[in-house]
């Protein structure tokens, strides 16, 4: 199954900043907006809003898998993931975010605003034995999920 998003990266190297804008989509697999693999994306991580998308399965406003992800000065809000994260879902992902605004996401499964989850299960190079999240100077809150 291809992961589809409005923004994709590889398994190495990826652009790391999400063009204003990218707001009501809707994509049946993974991330509703942004979609990471692999590598670092540092303090130039995503900066913009993140609303009213929809993703088939995890990740309604940012799907990442393996890496670094920094967001800042963002809102994540109105977006619904089919199974987790309806905000974001961060896996084997060091997630760092800072001043960003999480609210009125919808998670069908777990997670409606944010899903942080580790384990080496995909086998690409980047992905991490585990997964963090720091979370300063931010707010995630009106978030639903049905687990």
């Amino acid at each position: 199954v291809a992961n589809g998003s409005g923004l994709s990266g590889g398994h190495g190297p990826a652009a790391s900043a999400a063009p204003k804008g990218y707001d009501k989509k809707e994509k049946h697999h993974e991330a509703g907006t942004v979609e990471i693999f692999g590598s670092d994306h540092g303090k130039d991580g995503v900066k913009s809003s993140l609303s009213d998308n929809r993703a088939g399965k995890n990740g309604g406003g940012l799907f990442s898998s393996g890496g670094t992800v920094t967001v800042s000065f963002t809102a994540i809000t109105g977006n619904t993931a089919c199974e987790n994260g309806g905000g974001v879902y961060a896996e084997n992902t060091d997630l760092d975010l800072d001043k960003v605004h999480v609210a009125k996401n919808h998670a069908d499964g777990d997670g409606g605003g944010v899903v942080v989850t580790g384990g080496k299960h995909w086998g690409y190079p980047n992905d991490k034995e585990h997964a963090s999240a720091t979370i300063a100077d931010s707010k995630i809150v009106d978030n639903t999920a049905n687990r």
